[in-house]
């Protein structure tokens, strides 16, 4: 039987709001209750993103640098431009060699299209305005976080077969 893949979960930790943290944690349930992969959660490492002294500042960065090198492939939820998430990003694809798939938070959900950089398929309209050439260029896959569904285009949650199964592609 072979070893589990595992997952590196990222999201913005600063001035999330109560909505954009409900969503990260329902993503990170789903992602969690995939039997196939371990998930590595920085905020399951117990430190307390609002301290700022120097020693936990390290001791943050430090274990997080640790999972995203024992990871097969990172999973982000996207919600704005995040320094940290960014350089997450950046070392993960570009040093380490890793799929990076970002779930954006599309407030505008009409039109939308996944960019997969594998597949050469082409990013559409986010929101109001492109994402940054750089985010696009480290990420292999971006889904969005919403789709229209149903007869009254009601708004949904991406499902988890989707995440589930774009993880499973990208660590074969």
């Amino acid at each position: 039987m072979s070893e589990k893949s595992s997952v590196y979960t990222s999201f913005p930790i600063h001035r999330v709001t109560d909505v954009e943290a409900i969503n990260i944690s329902k993503i990170n349930n789903m992602i969690a209750e995939f039997d196939d992969f371990d998930v590595l959660d920085p905020l399951a490492n117990g430190h307390d993103p609002s301290d700022r002294s120097e020693s936990n500042i390290n001791d943050i960065v430090k274990d997080d640098l640790v999972m995203m090198e024992k990871c097969d492939i990172m999973v982000g939820t996207y919600f704005r431009p995040s320094v940290g998430q960014s350089m997450e990003m950046f070392y993960v694809n570009h040093i380490l060699k890793k799929p990076v798939i970002m779930i954006i938070h599309n407030q505008d959900v009409t039109g939308q299209l996944m960019f997969d950089r594998n597949q050469h398929k082409e990013l559409t309209y986010f929101g109001k305005g492109m994402l940054s050439p750089w985010f696009l260029k480290h990420a292999t896959c971006v889904l969005p976080m919403y789709h229209i569904d149903g007869p009254f285009h009601s708004t949904k949650l991406i499902s988890s077969g989707i995440i589930y199964n774009k993880v499973k592609e990208l660590c074969n």
